[in-house]
């Protein structure tokens, strides 16, 4: 979570001294590396700076790099956008997904923030107090606890007379309006209602943008699992 680096180095020389602690003996095979990794990382051009002059996003960048310097096959990341600014959680985010989907390697993602989980990993690990309780791909997990009666209706206009037809319809179990947006937000009672909520619609002169279902999101599952383990 917090990265091991030395304030007082630049970011090359932090660079070069943990590519010799790694074993990277090599002088030509490591100071290619440590460009190709501070190119990637964005920090080249501030790469004679003293790292104690580094935010805390960039830091974690270059904790990042530092941890690629001998091209390991599996790379281990602990909370690494945690305590960071949206921007650079933003940030972190999409060079981890560029390193996975456009280098292949392979990251071992320890965090508690839901949303990194299920924009990054193929599979995630659910573990509590201690046990692991359920292995799966962010999409089959999402999908094991969606009803699939949720869906969300936008309008080119979106009026009172609307809403409250929606709200007559036996189908519908409850709804949200979303006013500012044009849209709302409908649970059914069963998937198989959702061509009868739109004929109602149309039929009553609605000029519909989209019909779309709602998934279930990561913590969403999340938060059923923690309830079906009490």
């Amino acid at each position: 979570e917090s990265p091991s680096l030395y304030g007082r180095l630049t970011a090359l020389e932090n660079m070069e001294f943990f590519a010799k602690a790694y074993g990277v003996t090599d002088k030509a095979k490591r100071d290619s590396k440590i460009h190709e990794l501070l190119d990637f990382f964005q920090l080249w051009d501030r790469r004679k700076d003293p790292v104690g002059q580094y935010s805390k996003g960039m830091k974690q960048k270059l904790a990042i790099a530092r941890a690629l310097i001998h091209s390991p096959e599996i790379l281990y990341l602990d909370e690494p956008t945690s305590g960071l600014d949206p921007k650079s959680s933003h940030d972190i985010r999409d060079l981890m997904e560029e390193l996975t989907k456009n280098e292949h390697q392979t990251i071992l993602l320890c965090t508690h923030r839901l949303e990194d989980a299920e924009k990054l990993c193929d599979r995630v690990m659910i573990i509590n107090k201690g046990r692991p309780i359920t292995v799966s791909s962010p999409r089959d997990l999402r999908k094991r606890f969606s009803s699939g009666q949720e869906v969300q209706v936008g309008f080119t206009k979106l009026d009172e007379d609307m809403v409250e037809l929606v709200r007559s319809l036996p189908s519908v179990v409850n709804l949200t309006a979303n006013s500012g947006e044009n849209n709302i937000s409908v649970s059914l009672r069963d998937e198989q209602d959702t061509p009868s909520l739109v004929k109602a619609l149309v039929e009553h002169g609605a000029d519909l943008m989209y019909v779309k279902p709602l998934e279930t999101s990561l913590e969403d599952a999340y938060l059923e699992l923690m309830e079906e383990e009490q």
